[in-house]
């Protein structure tokens, strides 16, 4: 499959390994072979619907997350309003790990149908997400809304500060997803305090929750407050540029930026 060989003449032989007593490391391989297969022949992924749609019920949350995982990664019309179902359970399920599935496979609903009806059923499942999202889910649910509906503030407003408090917390790569979201909503919402004479408290807020990451050991995360508090990264940015060529020079460009 590696090679680009043809392997579907396998199909039936891998989905008959799938079962209730199939180890995960198995589970995954199988999960990748059926979602290659799909894309050359659709009518034979169909054959493992049924399996997957029991997967949906399992006790274990990775079972289930893998199952909403490969369901929405086959890309099969026949199968998206199954899949567009189980993303609605998967949303409000009790296992962040399964919720977080469930935001990524709202990115590859709307990527397989990108129409303003899909969007517009799709945006209540997104709502569920921002509004009941942790650290360990607000990462994966904050890069849904970037690809769904960026300019939707909305959705953003009554969570804005509680995203802020849940900044420290949440994990390295969902942290520069919030960062993200934060930088635009400040441009979009704040007023420049250099002609009201006060800072927003939103403002404040999120520059107090984000001041700490400027020593993070990660660079995408120390480097992305640097826009929201330019005043107090640019040292930060500076050391960043020691780390490697490529880093010093986006570090350097942004820099220039600073007014």
């Amino acid at each position: 499959m590696t090679k680009n060989l043809p392997v579907t003449s396998f199909f039936p032989l891998v989905t008959s390994l799938l079962s209730p007593t199939t180890p995960l490391q198995s589970r995954s391989l199988i999960s990748l072979y059926i979602i290659h297969c799909a894309s050359h022949a659709p009518e034979l992924a169909l054959l493992s619907i049924n399996a997957y749609q029991k997967d949906l019920s399992d006790p274990n949350p990775i079972v289930r997350a893998g199952a909403i995982t490969t369901l929405s990664r086959m890309q099969l019309d026949d199968i998206r309003e199954l899949v567009g179902m189980a993303v609605q359970k998967g949303c409000r399920d009790t296992s962040w790990y399964v919720r977080r599935a469930s935001a990524d496979a709202l990115r590859a609903l709307y990527t397989a149908d990108p129409s303003t009806d899909n969007l517009e059923s799709l945006l209540p499942t997104l709502k569920v997400l921002l509004d009941s999202a942790t650290p360990l889910t607000v990462g994966a649910t904050i890069t849904a809304w970037e690809e769904l509906c960026p300019t939707n503030w909305e959705l953003l407003h009554g969570n804005f500060r509680r995203f802020a408090n849940l900044l420290m917390d949440t994990e390295e790569w969902g942290q520069t997803a919030l960062l993200r979201m934060f930088v635009r909503y400040g441009r979009n919402f704040f007023l420049d305090p250099m002609t009201t004479g006060k800072l927003d408290p939103d403002a404040e807020l999120v520059l107090k929750c984000s001041a700490p990451l400027l020593n993070h050991l990660n660079p995408a995360v120390r480097f992305h407050p640097r826009p929201m508090n330019s005043r107090y990264s640019t040292n930060p940015c500076f050391s960043l540029c020691r780390s490697s060529s490529l880093s010093s020079s986006c570090i350097t460009t942004s820099l220039l930026k600073i007014d």
